[in-house]
C-alpha cells in the first residue's frame, strides 16, 4: 500500500492554498463537495462553475505527464481559514520555461470578491514561485482595459510590459513581474565587504570604511551584470512571447 503524500499548504493572513495532489484532482473531477469534506470545507453548488472540472481534466493531464514539475500544473485550492469556505484557485499555465518564466491565471467566486483574497493569494504563490531556482519572471495577460485586474497585478508586484507587447491586435496585454534581489548582488555585497575588510587591514585604513566603500562598489558591479544578463533574458522571452 503507497504511504499517503503529506498535504503541503501555505499559509496567509486569512487563507490556506493547497495544491491538490493527483488524488484530489481526481475527486475534484468527479466529486468537489467529497473534496471539500476531505478538508473540512463547506460545500457548494459546483454545478456553477463547471469549468472547474474541466480546467481540472486538463492540469490533471500535464501532472501525469510531466511529475517533476508537479506543483506547477495543479490547482491550487484557495480557501477560508476561519469560515471554511472554497473562494478560487490559482495555476500555472506550463512548467517554467528556458526563459524561467511561467503564466500565472486564476479564478475567486463572485461573493468573495472584493475582499483582498486573490491580492493576498496571488502574493503568497508569486513568492512560492520565485524561491524556486527555476523561475525568475512571472507572466499575465489581462484583458486590455480590465483596470480591476490591473490594480490587482499592480498590488502584486506586476508591471504593464508595454515596450514589448508582441501583439498589437491582441485584446489582452503582457503584464511580468521580476525576482529580485538578484543573486548576483548578494554576491557583489559579500565579495566588497570582504575585499574592503582585507583591503582596511593592508593600508591601515578603518576597516568599517573600506568595507563600506567595498560593499558598495560590489554591489554597483555585479548590478550592472545583473542587468545585462536581465535583458538578455528579456530578449529571449520576448522571442518565445513572438511565438505565441
Amino acid at each position: 500500500m503507497r504511504k499517503k503524500d503529506k498535504q503541503p499548504q501555505l499559509e496567509t493572513k486569512n487563507l490556506i492554498l493547497y495544491p491538490l495532489l493527483p488524488e484530489q484532482m481526481l475527486l475534484l473531477q468527479n466529486d468537489p463537495n467529497e473534496l471539500c469534506r476531505s478538508f473540512s470545507l463547506v460545500a457548494d453548488d459546483y454545478a456553477k462553475y463547471g469549468e472547474w472540472a474541466k480546467l481540472g481534466k486538463e492540469q490533471y493531464e500535464k501532472m501525469m505527464a510531466d511529475p517533476e514539475y508537479m506543483s506547477f500544473h495543479t490547482l491550487w485550492i484557495i480557501t477560508e481559514k476561519e469560515d471554511k469556505h472554497l473562494v478560487g484557485y490559482l495555476y500555472f499555465l506550463d512548467r517554467p520555461s528556458d526563459t524561467e518564466a511561467v503564466e500565472l491565471n486564476g479564478f475567486i467566486k463572485p461573493a468573495y470578491r472584493r475582499r483582498g483574497y486573490m491580492t493576498e493569494a496571488l502574493n503568497t504563490l508569486r513568492g512560492w514561485a520565485f524561491a524556486n531556482k527555476d523561475v525568475t519572471i512571472m507572466l499575465a495577460h489581462p484583458a486590455k482595459g480590465d483596470e480591476i485586474f490591473h490594480g490587482l497585478l499592480r498590488k502584486s508586484g506586476f508591471g504593464h510590459w508595454v515596450e514589448h507587447e508582441h501583439n498589437k491586435d491582441s485584446d489582452t496585454e503582457i503584464w511580468c513581474s521580476e525576482a529580485k534581489p538578484r543573486t548576483l548582488v548578494k554576491v557583489g555585497l559579500l565579495l566588497g565587504l570582504g575585499l574592503g575588510v582585507v583591503a582596511g587591514s593592508v593600508f591601515s585604513i578603518s576597516r568599517w570604511i573600506t568595507a563600506l566603500i567595498g560593499a558598495i562598489l560590489g554591489i554597483a558591479v555585479c548590478a550592472v551584470f545583473d542587468v545585462k544578463e536581465s535583458r538578455k533574458r528579456y530578449a529571449l522571452l520576448k522571442a518565445e512571447q513572438d511565438k505565441v
